[in-house]
């Protein structure tokens, strides 16, 4: 985002504020479904078109190799189901409303057809999706213009509400509301109150509307458990043709995934030789172990579930002798755990010598990072995470 935009921004927003008073917020979020139910009654389907550009953003949506679940939160009257079922075949979707009148005109759409697509009502945060969809079941996510009606304190839990019904490794397609958007700057020219809280409004007909930064929106998601695969802003310039006068709109656009718990075992042999710079006895190991990591990769003899994905591997640890310390993780306090174990026990060198690992091993263990991949794509398919 460009400075002269920013400052620009920021003074017609310093120049009128004009916050709501408290009882009118209570009154607000109280309300929230019953203003956004008379909204679809006022507009019914004709306020929202189409969204026949999420194809293009969202190549996610349009790849047909295999089917797919998808649910969409805020679905409103479907004006983005039924685009994206059109394009893929392959999708089945769930689509969900606090709404109970947007509902009600997704299923009386003549595309809505229930072998393909399921719509419920659902408050995301105070409604389990869990309850409607099993969890780990979902392999994406849109959120598209819907989390910024979310009051701020609450989108952490629908965020995890989100969480929990997506595959390890599925991925949030969100778009939304970005901070400074000429609909935010309009907000100070009103001539009603309408400043709930930072980037937070309220506008005439009851409904709010949350204005994200980039860092913001991150922060929200990957306190929640997600990985960012990418986040930015889009810029759109629009022609208001009744005023004949263009328009700067900006968006945020992101991808989010649930990381999976597969852990890089390629990060974890290699990492403790770079660290150390030994770039050739840190190939030379790496290459003799690496048979063996993919040997026991989900080896059957640990009774993991295979429906959840794990990493099983070998951490080369040279500093103790040319040992060999075998893990098996699915997540980061496991591993955490493991080392206090290994740290306590000490190791058989193979020598005959007991050696005590160095407290460096939980730094260099901590340096990997969870996989935003499925439990069938394999660690070493991705060795570029570990640079």
């Amino acid at each position: 985002m460009n400075e002269e935009r920013v400052e620009r921004a920021k003074e017609i927003l310093a120049k009128e504020e004009k916050p709501v008073p408290d009882f009118w917020i209570n009154k607000y979020k109280k309300e929230a479904a019953k203003n956004w139910d008379m909204f679809y009654r006022r507009n019914t389907t004709k306020f929202f078109k189409d969204r026949h550009w999420i194809d293009r953003e969202f190549e996610e949506l349009t790849a047909k190799d295999s089917k797919k679940i998808v649910l969409e939160v805020g679905c409103g009257v479907g004006n983005f189901i039924f685009p994206v079922l059109q394009i893929n075949p392959n999708l089945f979707m769930y689509a969900c409303d606090f709404s109970s009148r947007a509902i009600d005109f997704v299923k009386s759409n003549p595309q809505y057809d229930e072998t393909r697509c399921k719509a419920f009502v659902c408050d995301l945060t105070a409604d389990k999706l869990a309850d409607i969809i099993e969890a780990d079941s979902v392999d994406l996510v849109s959120a598209i213009f819907v989390l910024s009606a979310i009051p701020p304190e609450k989108m952490e839990v629908a965020i995890r509400n989100i969480h929990e019904i997506l595959k390890p490794g599925g991925t949030v397609l969100f778009r939304d509301y970005g901070l400074y958007d000429e609909a935010q700057l309009k907000f100070s020219s009103a001539n009603f109150e309408n400043r709930i809280a930072d980037n937070f409004y309220v506008r005439q007909d009851g409904t709010m509307s949350y204005f994200f930064s980039v860092n913001d929106l991150r922060a929200r998601f990957e306190g929640a458990g997600f990985t960012t695969l990418e986040a930015d802003y889009v810029y759109r310039e629009t022609t208001n043709r009744k005023i004949e006068m263009c328009i700067d709109r900006v968006f945020t656009q992101a991808k989010f995934a649930k990381a999976c718990g597969l852990w890089t075992i390629y990060g974890l042999i290699c990492r403790p030789f770079r660290v150390h710079s030994l770039t050739e006895e840190s190939e030379t190991r790496q290459k003799m172990a690496e048979p063996e990591v993919e040997r026991c990769f989900r080896e059957d003899d640990h009774n993991l579930s295979s429906q959840r994905p794990y990493a099983i591997g070998k951490l080369m640890c040279y500093e103790v002798g040319e040992v060999l310390v075998k893990f098996v993780c699915c997540e980061a306090g496991e591993i955490t755990e493991f080392t206090r174990q290994v740290e306590t026990d000490k190791v058989d060198s193979g020598s005959g010598s007991i050696c005590p690992p160095e407290p460096k091993y939980e730094a260099v263990l901590n340096l990997t990072i969870p996989l935003p991949l499925g439990p069938t794509k394999s660690v070493f398919d991705i060795k570029q995470l570990a640079s």
